[in-house]
């Protein structure tokens, strides 16, 4: 943002603004009010989002008291929403993984925010979610939904990949939304066949009571005896790394969220080191479903572009996608090497290295286009077919920034560093690693090929 802007005052936010549970009235240091949401902090300005979607930042020295006091405590809840157990300064080698994670008492504490019962709208806080229910549900209820999406947070972040889970950008809690029924999550744009999906463009994460083990008895709801919370850690987990979503190659979005699943999980605690005996309940529940548990072939999947993998889910083949996706994850995790998931360990380092460069020329592509309005305002430029423009001499266009590591608008980042794993081997040779290594765990598991 051009420095010029940061010294906007509340005269510039005179637009009407449409009433919504997110608005709320702020008043500067000589009286003046307006009602704008609150989407974050710098540091020095709060960022005000008018109606029309435009986010303006205002000095906070120059809002009232009251406002400054709760600028400064959102701005401690993004802080607490940001758990980073693992020091990503540590070398990998250094590194250890956790026996076990559970969400402390602190962050599970659930608060009703708002309730509007004409709208089916109830919005709840527990220390880094915000949760917005179509019913009222009890404090203990909403409690033990809070506790499975706070201890997922703390496990991913503890977890030696060197992930910091952090809200949306502009953001400080992430969002999650609870629907009654199954037809208003499916009204809501949630898949048909699934039973909770993160939509990675909303930046929120919909679910249905039925996949949460929340149903209605009485006039009141509870939770079910019955209830499991796969598919609900499994989501949450792409919530939590949605920075690396367009990074990774799907076997890794999917395998890392069923690895996260896997875990034994249970009164809001995952044993990480139990990882071998879920693994093996997780390839039995597969069994019992009709799927022989089996490896991927490597010279086929490890490369497997995001196309290719939507085109084998749609005919039938996720289930076996999937469960290949978290062997391999386990693979390189607990197997390979000396069984620490050392090269896993660089590879996401290297990722995380990739989504800051990748952040870096997303600013100055966003300064670029500015640069551009500008530049066609001048006198003489003219826009003409294919996107291509003329101008006087004289004049001299600006220059976009070079995409990272020399990529092209076709090239698939998502690809890069997948050598880190390799580590120079022959696929044949990895592939042969592979499966010695996996039936000394799971005897009879061989590779397939998935046509």
């Amino acid at each position: 943002m051009k420095p010029s802007a940061l010294h906007c005052t509340l005269l510039a936010f005179t637009l009407a603004l449409t009433a919504s549970a997110e608005l709320r009235k702020w008043k500067d240091t000589q009286g003046r009010e307006v009602e704008a949401e609150f989407k974050g902090s710098d540091g020095s300005n709060a960022i005000l989002k008018l109606a029309n979607g435009n986010e303006l930042p205002f000095p906070i020295a120059k809002l009232s008291a009251s406002d400054q006091a709760f600028v400064k405590e959102m701005a401690g809840k993004l802080a607490a929403a940001t758990v980073a157990p693992v020091d990503i300064g540590v070398p990998a080698e250094k590194r250890a993984w956790p026996e076990s994670v559970e969400a402390n008492r602190t962050a599970v504490e659930v608060k009703l925010m708002a309730s509007n019962e004409g709208a089916r709208k109830y919005v709840y806080r527990s220390e880094a979610f915000e949760f917005t229910a179509q019913a009222n549900l009890l404090p203990g209820l909403m409690k033990s939904v809070a506790q499975t999406f706070e201890a997922t947070r703390r496990l991913v972040a503890a977890l030696p990949w060197g992930i910091t889970p952090r809200p949306a950008e502009g953001t400080t809690l992430f969002k999650a939304a609870l629907y009654e029924t199954r037809n208003d999550y499916i009204a809501a744009g949630g898949p048909v066949n699934s039973g909770g999906v993160y939509i990675t463009d909303e930046k929120i994460f919909k679910i249905p009571f039925p996949s949460l083990g929340i149903e209605r008895r009485g006039q009141s709801y509870t939770r079910s005896d019955n209830y499991s919370s796969d598919t609900l850690v499994h989501e949450i987990t792409h919530q939590l790394m949605h920075d690396y979503l367009q990074h990774l190659p799907t076997w890794v979005i999917e395998g890392t969220a069923e690895y996260t699943e896997m875990l034994p999980f249970n009164g809001g605690k995952f044993r990480v080191s139990g990882s071998e005996s879920g693994l093996k309940e997780y390839l039995t529940g597969f069994s019992q479903r009709g799927l022989a548990p089996s490896l991927p072939d490597l010279a086929s999947f490890i490369r497997m572009s995001r196309d290719e993998w939507q085109n084998k889910a749609a005919s039938g083949k996720m289930p076996v996608l999937y469960q290949q996706s978290a062997v391999l994850v386990y693979f390189f995790n607990h197997l390979d090497g000396d069984g620490k998931g050392l090269s896993f360990m660089k590879y996401m380092d290297a990722k995380r290295a990739q989504i800051a460069k990748w952040k870096q020329f997303d600013l100055a592509f966003v300064e670029y286009r500015k640069q551009m309005d500008e530049f066609f305002k001048q006198p003489g430029v003219q826009r003409l077919e294919g996107g291509r423009f003329s101008f006087p001499r004289g004049l001299t266009p600006p220059k976009p920034p070079e995409r990272p590591d020399g990529s092209d608008e076709n090239s698939d980042r998502s690809m890069n560093d997948l050598d880190i794993l390799i580590a120079g081997r022959p696929l044949e040779q990895l592939q042969k690693e592979l499966e010695e290594k996996f039936n000394k765990i799971q005897k009879g598991i061989r590779a397939q090929i998935i046509p």
